[in-house]
Parts: structure tokens; sequence; C-alpha cells
């Protein structure tokens, strides 16, 4: 029962048109929600607007998975481009296996981000700051939920119309609506 800041991978895939990092955020709380955890919730996802680095607490307590495993010390520990380990535990403490469900994907996780491991949005503001799931829109940075250096948020970047992927969630000590 230590006090932390909670972290889980979405159980659920979803398509680059996730109504911006504020639609995540919805997502995120809803998944909690319907997981029974309860607090407050964002997505680790960026926009042209706004990032994690914009709108997270930076929290000075651990970050945990579900099942309590240690992901970072705090935030400087989150964003120093290496994690304590990999975030694959769902947001019902389910720890997922090395390979996705994902026709022609198998072997990798991937995570829709648009965001550094700093916490910064992408460059390049991916699917219209994952607004859209159509093709010819610049590609969006994904993350895979398998790693732990900076490949755990900006791994690839991926078509917005290709591929369903999961979002991380991150626990916060109150709501930044």
């Amino acid at each position: 029962c230590e006090e932390a800041a909670m972290v889980f991978v979405s159980s659920q895939l979803f398509t680059a048109d996730l109504n911006g990092p504020r639609g995540a955020d919805q997502l995120c709380a809803d998944l909690a929600a319907e997981a029974g955890l309860g607090g407050y919730w964002m997505s680790w996802t960026s926009d042209e607007c706004t990032s994690p680095q914009k709108r997270f607490h930076r929290s000075e307590i651990e970050y945990r998975l579900i099942n309590g495993d240690q992901i970072a010390a705090d935030w400087s520990d989150l964003i120093d481009g290496e994690l304590d380990r990999d975030i694959r535990v769902d947001e019902n403490g389910v720890n997922l296996t090395t390979r996705c469900v994902i026709p022609g994907e198998n072997d990798f996780c991937f995570v829709w981000t648009n965001t550094t491991y700093e916490g910064y949005t992408h460059f390049n503001d991916g699917c219209l700051g994952l607004t859209t799931d159509q093709s010819g829109f610049a590609p969006v940075q994904s993350g895979q939920w398998i790693r732990t250096q900076p490949g755990w948020t900006q791994w690839q970047t991926k078509d917005c119309g290709q591929d369903l992927q999961a979002i991380y969630c991150f626990e916060q000590p109150e709501s930044n609506k």
C-alpha cells in the first residue's frame, strides 16, 4: 500500500483517431473506471498544443504498474530515457505477453503516443494530433510497450490509417480539465 502514481497500457486497441490527447484521456478514464481503479487518468499522448510535459503532474513519488512494479522513481526518472521496466500490465492487472495480436505485426506491441521520451510533442504532430485515422496525413510517433529505453514511447512512426494500437494511461493527483 505504498503511495504511487499508477500506470497501465490499455487492454483495448484503438485507431489513430483518438480525438486528440483529451479524447485519449477520456479513454483512459473510462478504462480505469471499468476496472474499478478510480482516480484521475491521462494518456501519454501529444498534439501541437499539449503534451505530458505541459499537462502532467510531475510526480515526486514512484510510478508503478497496476501490479505494483515500479517503472520510474519519480517524474525526472520517467523522462530520463530509460524505464525501470516495460509497461506491459493493463488496467485489469493482466501482465501481457511479449506478442500482440495485430495481423501482420505479431512481433510488436505498438502504442499511440506522438510523444518523445522527455514528454514533448513529436516534431510532426502526426495524424493531425491523433484526430484522424485517414492515410495521407503525417505519420504519428508510436512506442512499444515491450521496451524500456526511448522506444517505449518513440520507436517508429506509423501511418494514420494503419493498425490498431494501445495507449498508455497515467494516474494524476487531480483532474486537469
